[in-house]
């Protein structure tokens, strides 16, 4: 890969200084520390910060802003470093605002069905503490990633098929701005037809408007009944149109419906020693009251799937098999870099109507076969949106490259997005503007001006 150069805006010893002063031993410029956070999971080069503040509050966030204004220091927030395009990336220079001293609770309401969060805390974490409310989130983002980090990408997730994306589960956030103000977005009203949406302007902004610093979520009953149903295809083809179909149904109880191709059954059967039939297949996840409704839609989905010559029907309450069954889903990324030694994984994410799903993933396999390459796939394909893992070695960057820009013109010729939850980071700056034009563009610049007049917030990011 060609790596651009950037020009570093150095933080000076002045700045380093004050913040030292703030917060002590968590203001850090060990070079573990920086070298650590200017990695992520994604393919792409590394920069590292100058230095890495930990604030354990949206107060102690607004003093380091403060500082940050008055020495012109770049900001760049930081979760746990699971972005895939280079998010976290100190492409300029400048300092990480690590949020993982951040994970506390601030309210929950039973009767309201939600919670405020900091936005360190993990997603294991969150599940665990509602866990015991009888609750839990809807959404369920793949990795073990941070409630400000989904936030900041616009982050989807397996369940999104009954509980919707996360744009849709998020009532307000509290942001810290450029100049250390602090913005709460909204109230916990479920809709509000009062003045400008900022709440959803700040989803998926990865740090180039402010610092998500806490979050309200609604959160759901645990389920009383819930069963899981697998099977697979022949062909691609025939899997991806029986989502189609399935889409059509309107099976009320569905919660998941996830896509895995050969190449991904092959990865997780290797890695965790299950014996799925290596087919294109489906996962699938039903929830309601009773187990009744739940298998109520059994003969209906069988039905659906056999005109489509699905093999193995099955469908399952036990509670083990299906814990297996999404460990392996979760674990596909895992599971994908250890087919190829020494390798690392690409991961790509595009999203599509879904009667353009089963052209564009054929498609996409027969782009990776002719190259040699290995090409699982996994995705939430009842919205359409499909995630490529390859396994790949320098050498072959060039074509990685060049596979990564078909898909995704092939994705935006299909009247779909370049990343249909990952965000847009540093990697898909240049997809961004063909997907949504010079206009768009231009008014996010506007956008952009408004809220960091000195360029400083996550600068190099969704535009250059």
């Amino acid at each position: 890969m060609t790596t651009k150069q950037y020009q570093k805006r150095p933080t000076s010893e002045e700045a380093i200084k004050e913040l030292k002063n703030l917060l002590g031993e968590r203001f850090s410029t060990e070079e573990g520390d920086l070298k650590k956070h200017g990695n992520d999971k994604s393919h792409l080069p590394a920069f590292d910060p100058d230095g890495v503040a930990y604030p354990e509050s949206t107060e102690e966030v607004a003093e380091v802003m403060k500082i940050c204004k008055k020495y012109k220091v770049v900001v760049i927030p930081y979760g746990v470093g699971t972005s895939l395009e280079g998010h976290t990336s100190a492409l300029f220079g400048g300092i990480h605002i690590d949020t993982s001293h951040m994970k506390k609770v601030i309210r929950f309401s039973k009767p309201d069905m939600d919670i405020t969060v900091e936005a360190g805390l993990l997603k294991t974490e969150l599940e665990k503490w509602l866990k015991e409310k009888d609750c839990f989130f809807g959404v369920d983002p793949g990795s073990e990633s941070t409630v400000g980090g989904w936030c900041a990408t616009g982050a989807s997730g397996t369940m999104t098929v009954k509980y919707g994306t996360l744009r849709d589960n998020v009532l307000n956030l509290t942001v810290v701005l450029e100049d250390g103000r602090i913005l709460k977005t909204a109230n916990r009203a479920r809709k509000s037809s009062s003045g400008y949406d900022l709440t959803h302007l700040f989803m998926g902004s990865e740090g180039t408007l402010g610092i998500i610093t806490e979050i309200t979520l609604k959160v759901y009953q645990i389920p009383k009944a819930i069963s899981a149903g697998s099977c697979s295809f022949p062909t691609v083809r025939n899997c991806t149109e029986a989502v189609t179909e399935i889409v059509q149904s309107s099976l009320g109880s569905l919660a998941r419906c996830e896509f895995l191709n050969v190449k991904a059954i092959q990865a997780v059967n290797k890695l965790f020693e299950t014996n799925y039939t290596e087919k294109p297949s489906l996962f699938l996840e039903f929830h309601g009251n009773t187990i009744e409704q739940v298998e109520s839609v059994k003969d209906k989905l069988s039905q659906i799937v056999n005109n489509h010559k699905a093999e193995g029907f099955q469908f399952t309450s036990d509670e083990e098999k299906r814990k297996i069954m999404w460990k392996c889903r979760h674990s596909a990324y895992y599971a994908s870099i250890k087919l190829r030694l020494k390798s690392k994984l690409l991961v790509t994410d595009v999203c599509v109507p879904i009667s353009n799903l089963p052209n564009i993933i054929v498609e996409t396999e027969e782009d990776f076969v002719k190259e040699g390459l290995s090409c699982p796939i996994v995705g939430h394909v009842y919205d359409g949106n499909f995630h490529v893992m390859c396994p790949i070695y320098d050498e072959e960057e060039v074509i990685i490259e060049r596979l990564n820009a078909r898909l995704v013109k092939r994705a935006i010729e299909y009247e779909g997005t370049c990343s249909g939850e990952h965000g847009v980071g540093y990697g898909k700056m240049d997809f961004a503007l063909q997907e949504h034009g010079e206009v768009f563009m231009d008014i996010s610049k506007q956008i952009k001006k408004t809220f960091d007049p000195e360029n400083r917030l996550n600068p190099g990011k969704i535009f250059n």
